[in-house]
């Protein structure tokens, strides 16, 4: 998908989201299915769907996120947003098939995952802050 010549991981994940982001296919951000219009009831219901669907491309399904995620860091207890108790914390958020598809691509190109350890997910949250709720990891 995206294919840059390079040694530095986060600009081949950044080249593989501008890659990622400039695809037109509709599918439902919920589950995953491709969006046929035939697929739909009179009424306007998606019948191959699930309870929740939501309809988009890939750039609407991540400026959706990218706007969640401002309003979560609005209403953020502390810095770190974790919770009261401090028992749990939120780190970052993305819309799941761009998760899926980054983790598959680094599975296939590099025998890796993409977040090995939590310094890597600290990383990917201070190189890529529209995905990070708090303000400081």
């Amino acid at each position: 998908m995206a294919f840059v010549n390079t040694y530095n991981k986060w600009e081949a994940v950044r080249a593989f989201i501008n890659t990622w982001l400039k695809d037109k296919s509709i599918y439902c951000n919920y589950c995953g299915l491709p969006y046929n219009p035939k697929d739909v009831t009179e009424e306007g219901h998606w019948i191959k769907c699930c309870d929740d669907p939501q309809i988009g491309r890939n750039i609407d399904h991540t400026i959706g996120v990218i706007k969640q995620n401002k309003e979560l860091r609005k209403i953020q207890n502390n810095s770190t947003a974790s919770t009261k108790s401090k028992a749990m914390r939120y780190a970052l958020s993305m819309p799941p098939s761009l998760y899926r598809a980054l983790n598959d691509y680094f599975l296939k190109m590099y025998k890796q995952k993409i977040f090995d350890n939590t310094k890597e997910l600290r990383t990917f949250m201070k190189e890529f802050p529209a995905f990070c709720i708090p303000e400081r990891t």
